[in-house]
C-alpha cells in the first residue's frame, strides 16, 4: 500500500492593542473556519472493503476510500511557551467521518 503525504501551511497573525482592550476583558477568541471542499475534490473515488464476522459467518461490505487530516494548531502567547493542539480528521469525498483531538505530550 503506497501513502502519499501533501503538507499544507496557513498562518495567521492577530496583534492586541491591549491600551485599546476593554476593560473587564482578559482574553479574545478567535474563530477560523477551513472549508475542505477543494481538499475533498482532489480525492480519489472509489472503495475499499471491510469484513466483518456476524454470528459465525464473514461478510463483505464496500465502503468509500476514506482520507486522514492531521490539523496542527500552534497558539503563541505574548508571554511564555507556545501551546500546540492537534485534531484527526478522517473523511471520504462526501463527508467529514470522524474528528478526533490528539493530546501532545
Amino acid at each position: 500500500m503506497q501513502r502519499e503525504e501533501q503538507i499544507l501551511h496557513y498562518r495567521s497573525h492577530t496583534e492586541m492593542s491591549t491600551s485599546r482592550f476593554m476593560s473587564g476583558y482578559e482574553e479574545t477568541r478567535e474563530t477560523m473556519m477551513i472549508d475542505l471542499r477543494a481538499i475533498m475534490r482532489q480525492m480519489d473515488k472509489g472503495s475499499n472493503h471491510i469484513y466483518q464476522l456476524n454470528n459465525g459467518q464473514v461478510s463483505r461490505e464496500s465502503v468509500e476510500k476514506r482520507h486522514l487530516l492531521n490539523l496542527i494548531v500552534k497558539e503563541k502567547h505574548h508571554k511564555g511557551e507556545p501551546t500546540y493542539y492537534r485534531w484527526k480528521i478522517v473523511l471520504n469525498r462526501s463527508r467529514i467521518v470522524d474528528i478526533e483531538s490528539i493530546p501532545l505530550t
